[in-house]
């Protein structure tokens, strides 16, 4: 196992790395933060026909409940939703954002994939995490995200991401809320709110998050028990032999405890398994999908030794 590295990876933190992904931290705005991503486009609902032909005759008849969302400026469509679905626009979808701007906040990076269905606003919180007892610092961004095509609805989520290796790091609590529904509202009062929510479930999450790490890092993990937990966490031969490297041989690793072996496990998966997926996929994957979930396996599975 190398020895921790202190300082800044050269790596880009994964919501930099997508194709789309553009640099608005001087953005003094929701709206002009989407500008500077090249997000102003708009959406809107386009009705569903059926075609028929009777006698040799086309005819076209509305199919009830059923619309397409399009990107007007391109007429892409982005999905098919029924009749309760309501589209809001890239900046409307963010706007109670402007309200964390007082408290310190400052936007980071925006952007848009999966063929434009999917749109994100990234934030950084002025007071990121420090492991207990150790320089090994975190800087800490919130992750707003909506879709355009009805997959998903306005979401908000604390993003850890390590220094050392900037590994995301969205490990779930037990009692603290690290993803939620943001509400949508025009109110400015409500907007307010939704502000004071957001940051108080930051804080919770802040503190529930620093305790984990400390237990963690408390807990001891050999050569062998790192190889049991790889087989606990993954049935892939593949990804154990990258895990049992990557612990091995990566220098930004804390030593042989759990707090490595969850940072093991998630540098390989974000950063060294390769395969044929996208950087958008994998995107994906770290933030809801087969990343994260692995992650927060090996992480509750040493939380009970």
């Amino acid at each position: 196992m190398g020895a921790v590295v202190s300082g800044f990876s050269a790596r880009n933190v994964a919501f930099h790395g997508l194709p789309s992904s553009k640099i608005v931290k001087y953005a003094p705005n929701v709206e002009e933060a989407i500008r500077l991503a090249d997000l102003d486009w708009t959406v809107s609902l386009a009705p569903v026909y059926h075609q028929k032909t009777m006698d040799g005759v086309e005819t076209y008849s509305p199919v009830d409940g059923k619309f397409l969302t399009v990107r007007e400026d391109t007429q892409q469509v982005l999905g098919s939703v029924g009749r309760n679905y309501r589209t809001f626009q890239n900046a409307d979808a963010f706007d109670f954002a402007n309200e964390l701007l007082g408290f310190g906040v400052e936007f980071d990076a925006a952007g848009h994939y999966a063929d434009s269905t999917k749109v994100f606003l990234t934030a950084k919180v002025p007071t990121g995490i420090t492991v207990p007892g150790t320089d090994d610092n975190l800087d800490l961004y919130l992750l707003f995200k909506t879709s355009h095509d009805g997959s998903s609805a306005i979401q908000a989520q604390v993003t850890p991401v390590r220094l050392a290796c900037t590994n995301m790091l969205n490990l779930a609590t037990r009692n603290a809320i690290s993803k939620w529904s943001a509400r949508h509202t025009a109110k400015a009062s409500e907007k307010i709110e939704e502000a004071a929510r957001t940051l108080q479930l930051v804080d919770a999450y802040r503190s529930e998050f620093e305790q984990i790490s400390a237990q963690l890092l408390a807990t001891e993990v050999t050569m062998e028990g790192f190889e049991s937990l790889v087989e606990e966490v993954t049935v892939s031969e593949r990804l154990r032999v990258g895990m049992i490297n990557t612990w091995n041989n990566s220098p930004t690793l804390m030593g042989p405890n759990g707090w490595s072996a969850v940072n093991a496990i998630g540098e390989y998966l974000e950063f060294e398994r390769g395969g044929r997926g996208s950087v958008e996929t994998r995107f994906d994957s770290n933030i809801d999908g087969q990343t994260a979930a692995i992650r927060n396996r090996a992480a509750r599975l040493l939380l009970v030794r």
